[in-house]
């Protein structure tokens, strides 16, 4: 396989990309990708790395989302954005962590009750 290929393929499947797929698109068999990335660990690994990478990134911007949350944003007409920002921010890092998000509209409740009631107590 030409390194260019090779390329191809590392970058496809870190876009997650399925075997199946990625095949498709250069003209192999699946089974000839799952092969050749099954063989190179580091590659794998690597995918691994960049994936925690960017969970952590939005998990970061979650935290600042929620955590810029007031009672006055609440109000204002651009909360809906600030939800909306911190809720893709949050599925975003669950999912890159493998883990489910139906449990985040749930968690954001009660962050957001958890944030209004401390505003309501700066009163």
């Amino acid at each position: 396989m030409a390194l260019e290929e090779k390329q191809k393929i590392n970058t496809l499947f870190a876009s997650h990309e399925s075997y199946r797929s990625i095949g498709k698109k250069l003209g192999k068999a699946p089974n000839t990708i799952k092969y050749y990335l099954k063989s190179s660990p580091a590659i794998m690994e690597e995918v691994k790395e960049k994936e925690q990478e960017v969970a952590d990134m939005f998990e970061d911007v979650a935290r600042l989302s929620l955590g810029s949350i007031t009672i006055k944003n609440i109000e204002a007409s651009s909360m809906l954005q600030r939800v909306t920002a911190a809720g893709i921010a949050v599925d975003k890092f669950q999912l890159l962590r493998g883990k489910p998000t139906a449990i985040n509209v749930g968690v954001l409740l009660d962050v957001l009750e958890a944030i209004r009631s401390k505003d309501r107590n700066a009163f």
